[in-house]
Order: structure tokens, then C-alpha cells, then sequence
């Protein structure tokens, strides 16, 4: 344990305001120098914890106890440089609205039933088929059409669908087409 974290814990509360603006300076000081105070182990163990949230494995990493990485994460020098990571990371995503695109595009095709993709029938033998699969066809358009404000209610567009019906092709004879034509109004002010 560090120094610092000791004698927190073993001050009295008179002493505690005195103990706490120390505290403050000498994580100021390891902020401005990397952290040079704190232990190479106990910043290993940070970055593992930052990975998962997984205290067993983090202090497993280390090689050190739980209820020792446990009073590790309560240590105000190790606290402070478990914060700064934290923000360092929060402010990195590795997921953007392209790589979740990117993700449904390579899906399509095997929704669509133009790949193969693995199966396994009813006796547990695994084979390829193509397969269309018409739920999850229509689950990736729609999420990459929300991800491009393709299909944006509220759009404030007017929009139209004109379908023409073939009669001769159903059996009807007609001399006339017949076409319907549905519109509707999008409101404008929910756009992305």
C-alpha cells in the first residue's frame, strides 16, 4: 500500500483537511509526470481492470489478491490515475456509426442468401447452404436505413408509393390499368 493511502487511514479527522490537500498536491505532481510514484504493478493492474471491469482477473493479472487489488482501487493516488484512463478511454470509440455500417453490410449477404453460412441439421452435423432469411433481411435494412436517415419518420417530406397492379397477370381481363397511390407527410423537424 502507499504511503499516502496509510496514513489517510490512520489520521484523525482534525488531521484529515491537512491529509487530503496533501493528497490533492501529490496527485497534481503525478499527473504533470506520468504517475511516477505510483507502482509499475499497481498501474499494470489499472489497465487490465480498464479492460473488463473484472477485479479477479485484473488482480490474478498481477498476481495479487482480490481484496488487495480491492484496497488498490481505494487508494487515492490509484483512484486518481484509474479516472484519467477512464476519460482517456471514454473519449476513444472504436465504434463509429461507419464500423457499425460496415458490420450490417457483411451481414446482408447472408441474410439475403447469397453466401453460404455454417448450419447444423437435426442430428448435429454441420454443412453450408445458402439460406434467405426474410426476418433478418428485413432487420439489417432497416437498421442501416435508420443509420442513414433513410427511413426518418417525422422526415417532413412528402412521400408517395405508386403501385401498379398487372389484372391480366391475376386472370382479370381489363382495358384499364389500375394504379393506387398512397402519400403521407413526414414531420421535418427530426432530422440527424
Amino acid at each position: 500500500m502507499s504511503d499516502l493511502y496509510l496514513s489517510i487511514c490512520e489520521t484523525n479527522t482534525e488531521s484529515l483537511g491537512s491529509l487530503l490537500k496533501n493528497s490533492n498536491e501529490v496527485i497534481a505532481r503525478n499527473k504533470d509526470n506520468g504517475y511516477q510514484d505510483l507502482d509499475p504493478k499497481k498501474k499494470a493492474f489499472v489497465f487490465e481492470y480498464i479492460e473488463a471491469y473484472d477485479l479477479a482477473k485484473a488482480a490474478s493479472s498481477v498476481g495479487v489478491s482480490r481484496e488487495t487489488a480491492r484496497k488498490w482501487l481505494r487508494e487515492p493516488l490509484v483512484s486518481a490515475f484509474l479516472a484519467e484512463w477512464q476519460q482517456e478511454m471514454g473519449q476513444r470509440s472504436v465504434i463509429s456509426r461507419d464500423f457499425v455500417n460496415q458490420m450490417w453490410l457483411k451481414l446482408l449477404p447472408k441474410v439475403m442468401g447469397e453466401e453460404e453460412i455454417a448450419k447444423v441439421d437435426k442430428d448435429g452435423m454441420q454443412y453450408s447452404a445458402k439460406e434467405f432469411d426474410a426476418v433478418a433481411a428485413t432487420r439489417v435494412i432497416t437498421e442501416l436505413s435508420k443509420s442513414t436517415n433513410f427511413y426518418n419518420e417525422g422526415s417532413g417530406s412528402k412521400a408517395a408509393v405508386t403501385v401498379n397492379i398487372d389484372l391480366s397477370a391475376l386472370g382479370i381481363q381489363s382495358q384499364q390499368s389500375v394504379g393506387v397511390t398512397i402519400e403521407g407527410v413526414t414531420d421535418a423537424s427530426n432530422t440527424d
